[in-house]
C-alpha cells in the first residue's frame, strides 16, 4: 500500500498545483475584463479538469485506505493521472 500511497500524493499534489495555477489564470484574466474572457472552454481547461482528477484520486485515495483494500486500484488510479499529465501540459501550455 505504500508505493499506491506514494503514487496517488505525488498525482493529487501535481493536479492540485494545476488547479490552483489555473485557478489564478482564469481569476488574474477576469479582473482584466476583456470581452469574452475567461470563455467556458478556458474554465474547463484551467480549472474543471484538474479539479476532477485531483478529486478522482483523492476520492480513490479515501476509498482504498478507509477500507484496506485494493492497492491496484489506488496505484492503477494514480498511474492513470500521471499518464494524463503530459497530454493536459501539452494542451496547457499551447502545445510547444
Amino acid at each position: 500500500m505504500r508505493i499506491a500511497n506514494t503514487l496517488s500524493g505525488l498525482a493529487v499534489l501535481i493536479w492540485l498545483g494545476l488547479l490552483l495555477m489555473g485557478r489564478g489564470l482564469v481569476e488574474r484574466v477576469a479582473t482584466q475584463q476583456a470581452p469574452g474572457y475567461p470563455n467556458a472552454a478556458q474554465i474547463e481547461t484551467y480549472v474543471v479538469l484538474p479539479a476532477l482528477v485531483t478529486i478522482a484520486v483523492s476520492v480513490t485515495a479515501w476509498l482504498c485506505n478507509g477500507l484496506n483494500r485494493w492497492p491496484w486500484l489506488l496505484t492503477l488510479v494514480a498511474c492513470v493521472s500521471l499518464a494524463l499529465l503530459a497530454p493536459f501540459l501539452l494542451r496547457y501550455s499551447g502545445g510547444v
